[in-house]
């Protein structure tokens, strides 16, 4: 482990909608997600507060989805249900190393989120996927097709609604170790 960095970092972030909210002023809202990022005592290769929008992260206004810093966070905006986004951070490759974030739901339901890991293109990566109101969560490969590693599990630790969960994901060479709010 002591070749073992952290990356703290939201390496994609994933956002799934099923249904979608009509909101009051008539936009189209699915789940918005807002993203603090955790801090621990070890070599941090890569950190954000998102308190700089000139950090990075992709920012745009589209048809089905909007990115924006916002209050100290990222936001992903999705309108259209049935579909999922992402955003990569401004990171090279490592190998041996943490990816830690807390995230909720600020509204909308039935979607989720998660980290996408070791992205080599956008059908070529992991994803580590916490749906809050079913308190579910999976790990799955995506190789030009889908290998589900842990099927949809329930887990009490998640927090359910707009509460904030912290998901983490460890990789020391093969192994990759989950962990939902501090538990593994």
């Amino acid at each position: 482990m002591q070749n073992q960095k952290l990356l703290i970092v939201l390496v994609v972030l994933f956002i799934a909608s099923i249904w979608m909210t009509q909101a009051a002023d008539s936009e189209t809202v699915s789940p918005k997600i807002y993203l603090p990022l955790v801090v621990k005592q070890r070599e941090v290769i890569f950190f954000d507060d998102f308190s700089d929008p000139g950090s990075g992260w992709p920012m745009g206004d589209w048809q089905h989805d909007r990115f924006r810093y916002i209050n100290n966070e990222y936001e992903i905006l999705l309108r259209t249900g049935n579909i999922w986004t992402g955003a990569s951070a401004p990171v090279d490759d490592i190998t041996n190393y943490t990816v830690e974030a807390e995230m909720r739901q600020h509204s909308g339901s039935n979607g989720g989120y998660g980290i996408i890991f070791e992205r080599e293109e956008w059908d070529q990566f992991y994803l580590f996927i916490v749906f809050p109101d079913l308190q579910g969560y999976a790990l799955a490969r995506n190789n030009l097709g889908w290998d589900e590693l842990i099927p949809a599990t329930f887990s009490q630790l998640i927090k359910q609604g707009a509460e904030t969960n912290r998901l983490e994901v460890k990789r020391v060479g093969s192994q990759i170790t989950l962990y939902i709010n501090g538990v593994q």
